[in-house]
């Protein structure tokens, strides 16, 4: 009997040592998030070890995760077998898109860059430059890239976006052994939720303090530029059309959509505001339906030219809106391809872009940087 209580006594410490040393190691991975506010595509958070990234699932939300990055200072540092371990701060980066430029200047990273897919389409001129003298790699189109060349440069991360569906790009990618991260910020609904991305970006490169406070700036002058327009009544609001036909089908922004929420901010009486879609989708209407609708808008944004002859050339029947009569057609060209690149990270510049020019007395000093009136 005395055995047996020694036994049982030797058993419960056992037991309560096991359950202290788990509790102990729980402790020490507890995860602390990190702030992102707007953004729905991925979260951060942290250990003493090591900070976490999740790319959340936008296509299919049975499943939990999309993508899971671990960033460690060492690779001696062990992480979970859930995700991708990545040293920071990278030193080199290869781009399938020309949308993460800006993220990149923001936080003075462009050197990183060694490789990018369809540099032409690359505006900011130190790249440019770079891409010409050959420091920076062509790595074909975004959905059949060369691998050869991505195995070639061996770049710390290859940033691409993610789609739906089957994707072959990332059956070759894995295969081939390349280091690829999802950057998603085209699929956010909203303005600031899509230059959040930023922190995500410069997470790969040590550097969330910096970007936490370049976010809080555009978040303060984003909030202060809608404050613009939040006394206006809904009948003073002016009737606002979007984007061209394209062969007789139009793409519209739906109203809970990145598009949506700029003419939302801005104040804009918009026909498609209630019609919401999946992310990452447009509406779509024959040119027919959009004319019965929109003929009397007041003002068309974003139309894809910089004249009013091109649209006719298009589409003869674009000239039948009220906008295009009255000359109230503006473009979003301006800086050329530059609006691809910064336009994404300032999206405060944008917003004071439309209301501007919606509500010209409002700013009767203000020159847009982005929009402006198709010739």
């Amino acid at each position: 009997m005395k055995k047996l209580s020694l036994l049982l006594l030797a058993m419960s410490l056992l037991i309560a040592s096991c359950g202290e040393r788990k509790q102990s190691a729980t402790t020490d991975n507890s995860y602390e998030p990190l702030e992102v506010k707007y953004a729905k595509g991925f979260s951060l958070d942290q250990t003493d070890k090591y900070i976490r990234i999740t790319i959340h699932n936008t296509f299919n939300q049975e499943n939990e995760f999309q993508q899971r990055l671990y960033l460690v200072k060492s690779t001696e540092i062990e992480t979970p077998s859930d995700g991708q371990k990545i040293v920071v701060p990278i030193k080199t980066l290869a781009i399938a898109s020309v949308t993460n430029i800006g993220y990149l200047r923001l936080i003075d990273e462009l050197q990183s860059v060694k490789g990018a897919c369809t540099p032409n389409l690359i505006y900011d001129s130190s790249l440019k430059s770079r891409f010409h003298s050959g420091e920076i790699k062509d790595l074909g189109d975004e959905f059949s890239p060369n691998i050869e060349g991505l195995l070639q440069l061996h770049p710390d991360a290859y940033m691409i976006p993610s789609y739906d569906g089957q994707d072959e790009r990332l059956k070759y990618l894995k295969n081939a052994g390349v280091r690829f991260v999802f950057n998603n910020d085209w699929l956010e609904p909203t303005p600031l939720g899509r230059v959040e991305w930023i922190k995500f970006v410069a997470a790969l490169y040590d550097k969330l303090p910096l970007a936490d406070s370049i976010f809080s700036a555009i978040e303060q002058r984003y909030e202060a530029n809608k404050l613009l327009v939040k006394d206006i009544k809904e009948e003073n609001k002016p009737k606002v059309l979007m984007n061209t036909s394209f062969k007789g089908t139009w793409y519209m922004p739906a109203g809970n959509s990145y598009g949506g929420a700029f003419l939302k901010d801005a104040g804009a009486n918009y026909v498609y505001k209630d019609k919401n879609i999946m992310q990452g989708a447009n509406l779509s209407y024959s040119f027919e339906s959009v004319l019965a609708e929109n003929h009397d808008a007041d003002i068309w944004l974003n139309a894809y030219s910089s004249s009013k002859k091109e649209l006719l050339a298009m589409d003869e029947r674009h000239g039948l809106f009220k906008a295009f009569k009255n000359g109230e057609v503006y473009s979003y060209k301006k800086s050329g391809d530059d609006y691809f690149e910064t336009g994404v990270i300032e999206p405060d510049v944008l917003l004071k872009d439309i209301i501007k020019t919606l509500y010209p007395t409002l700013l009767p000093d203000y020159e847009t940087k982005y929009v402006e009136k198709c010739r």
